[in-house]
């Protein structure tokens, strides 16, 4: 099988869409930044860094990613279309792609294992956490 070259705009532009996604999942894990939270029991959405109350913020993080793919894409879209990549450097491409990919789920899985979640009152309730394990339950919410 020989190295035939073929043109890269399409395949540089998907890797890094790919790995832009990764690391802008993972990025709120270990930055502070503002994501899209949905608070369930309040039935609201807010822009935040850290939820005082129950929040998912699986939504933020998808905005986020979806966002980067899309910086991603464009900025794939400037190689010049009569670049070539030989087939043995769209491989070296897309592994180094995958090592990116790898390495942000091993950061969340890191980070996720081991947190003890501590239940909040029900609404209307005294009873349940007090106010420092909530503030440490919803820090520990971050994704």
């Amino acid at each position: 099988m020989g190295d035939t070259a073929v043109t890269s705009r399409s395949h540089t532009a998907l890797c890094l869409a790919i790995a832009a996604f990764a690391v802008a999942f993972t990025l709120p894990t270990l930055v502070p930044l503002p994501l899209l939270w949905y608070h369930p029991l309040e039935g609201a959405w807010r822009f935040e860094v850290t939820p005082t109350t129950v929040a998912m913020g699986w939504y933020g993080r998808l905005l986020w990613g979806v966002l980067a793919a899309g910086i991603g894409l464009a900025l794939g879209r400037f190689v010049p279309a009569r670049l070539t990549l030989t087939r043995t450097a769209q491989a070296w491409w897309a592994l180094a792609t995958l090592a990116v990919v790898v390495a942000a789920m091993t950061i969340l899985v890191v980070t996720m294992v081991g947190r003890t979640p501590v239940p909040l009152a029900p609404p209307g309730s005294a009873s349940g956490a007090t106010a420092d394990e909530r503030t440490l339950f919803a820090h520990e919410l971050r994704e």
